[in-house]
């Protein structure tokens, strides 16, 4: 109970950092290209079920605040809906509170996914949203 309440504050901790994103330009450090292809590497990894090389990627406060095991009963439910993956459709990229943010929409066999993911300066992913 205490991670699932911990996964969820993380989500809604990014969704306030990326509120209204695309209006900031990117940190130093950061590029379209690189975070795009960040994003796109993200979304592989989840579509994979990769969890953990998508942890390897993450920041502290990401790993501290959930598990492997939190994210996979979040995700695995919206994977199973949405069925197989097709492509990335738009990749939308600003910036937002010192991250860069990435609004992603991807087209799968029975639903569109929308990723919201935010990297630091470093390319570590800070924030994940999807919906």
């Amino acid at each position: 109970m205490k991670r699932t309440l911990s996964l969820a504050l993380c989500l809604i901790l990014s969704l306030a950092l990326l509120a209204g994103c695309g209006a900031a330009p990117l940190p130093d450090g950061l590029t379209q290209e690189s975070v795009t292809d960040a994003a796109a590497q993200t979304v592989a990894q989840l579509n994979d079920e990769d969890y953990d090389a998508l942890f390897a990627g993450m920041t502290e406060e990401m790993t501290s605040a959930m598990t492997v095991e939190d994210l996979a009963a979040v995700w695995q439910p919206v994977l199973e809906a949405a069925g197989a993956f097709d492509s990335i459709t738009k990749t939308t990229v600003g910036g937002k509170d010192g991250y860069g943010v990435a609004v992603v929409q991807a087209k799968y066999e029975n639903a569109a996914v929308t990723f919201t993911l935010s990297y630091t300066p470093e390319g570590k992913l800070g924030g994940l949203f999807f919906k």
